[in-house]
């Protein structure tokens, strides 16, 4: 009994190391003009997700198809199938944690590239359209034990020092009654996209926001806002020294888990629309590192390039896959590896841009 329990645990161990490890060893060329650094991520956003897109909306390709570099491992410390938290943890720190946790393994914060960013005298940002305590923004901003932990999220966040947060508002208005907290450290609360457009750049803001869905989904209304303030923002961050800017799509993923395909193509088309805004900004610059991805694929979704054929039957189920996602970069490449990298390195990547190590 002894020797089986203790082959048991062996097994274990095992595989927790192949888990843990990462399967690359990459090196990063880039210019050394290289000073800001944005990260796009699509929640959930897999191959098909994007294939799918182009095949509904007409579009033969998205700008950011010209920067594919390879496919991205998703695996979390204990799970083949990632969740959000652990996700982001990795894209956001370079280290595999379990399932849940934010930014934090056994207790210890693990720094995250904010933190990072700060450290090197850049302004930072995360803009997204979920709620700021969801897994992504929090794993970039913040620490916790568990995903709902969200005091710990929410205080972390008022203590990050980050220049601007933007996020969706909830029904409760969860903010509202951290704003005091949030003042003490000099943040501007708002809640309005006219507020924070009449923001000045050397004002640090904290903003919950109605209207960041895709315009393009014909069953909602009054969305549009979430390019306007990307363009905003990127003006608000561009400085001497440089900036680092995280931007999350997270409905592609809320839609995949509803099996609502037009609502995730929608979306889809918006990161697109975002991604051509902050090219728009890059042209004429050789200044600025763009980073596209996904923390995983959600739905096991299937490809049709028939137009005709898209609709919820694609999905395969409604929950994460442990499938690859893409990886698109522009103003800087990787190289040394071999078709695929894990999404430990695109914290690499990030952080060697940031540091120039």
């Amino acid at each position: 009994m002894r020797k089986t329990f203790s082959l048991f645990v062996l097994i274990i161990c095992l595989s927790l190391s192949l888990f843990a490890c990462s399967p690359t060893n990459i090196d990063v060329v880039y210019p050394d003009t290289i000073k800001n650094v944005i990260v796009v991520i699509g929640d959930g956003m897999g191959f098909n997700h994007i294939a799918n897109a182009k095949t509904y909306f007409d579009d033969s390709v998205f700008a950011f198809d010209d920067y594919f570099t390879c496919p991205v491992t998703t695996h979390s410390l204990n799970s083949k199938v990632t969740d959000s938290a652990a996700a982001a943890s990795a894209l956001a720190t370079g280290n595999k944690v379990y399932n849940r946790n934010i930014s934090k393994f056994n207790g210890t914060n693990l720094k995250n590239l904010m933190e990072i960013a700060i450290e090197n005298n850049k302004k930072t940002g995360i803009i997204t359209s979920d709620n700021l305590y969801g897994a992504t923004p929090a794993c970039y901003s913040s620490h916790a034990n568990h995903r709902n932990d969200r005091d710990d999220i929410i205080s972390g966040q008022a203590n990050s020092k980050i220049d601007v947060l933007i996020g969706a508002m909830d029904s409760e208005d969860t903010y509202a009654k951290y704003q005091t907290q949030f003042e003490v450290y000099n943040y501007k609360y708002v809640t309005s996209e006219e507020e924070l457009l009449n923001t000045p750049s050397n004002q640090k803001i904290i903003a919950n926001l109605n209207g960041l869905r895709s315009p393009y989904n014909a069953s909602i209304t009054g969305q549009g806002a979430f390019n306007n303030i990307v363009q905003y923002i990127l003006n608000y961050l561009d400085n001497e020294n440089g900036f680092c800017l995280m931007i999350e799509n997270a409905y592609i993923d809320k839609c995949s888990h509803s099996n609502d395909l037009y609502g995730a193509l929608c979306e889809v088309k918006l990161l697109s629309d975002i991604v051509n805004t902050i090219l728009n900004f890059c042209s004429n610059r050789n200044d600025t590192a763009l980073i596209v991805t996904a923390d995983h694929e959600t739905g096991g979704l299937r490809y049709t390039s028939d137009k005709n054929k898209i609709n919820n039957s694609l999905y395969a189920k409604s929950g994460h896959t442990g499938a690859n996602v893409p990886l698109y970069l522009k103003g800087c490449s990787v190289s040394g590896y071999k078709k695929t990298i894990d999404n430990t390195d695109i914290f690499k990547i990030c952080e060697t841009l940031i540091t120039k190590a």
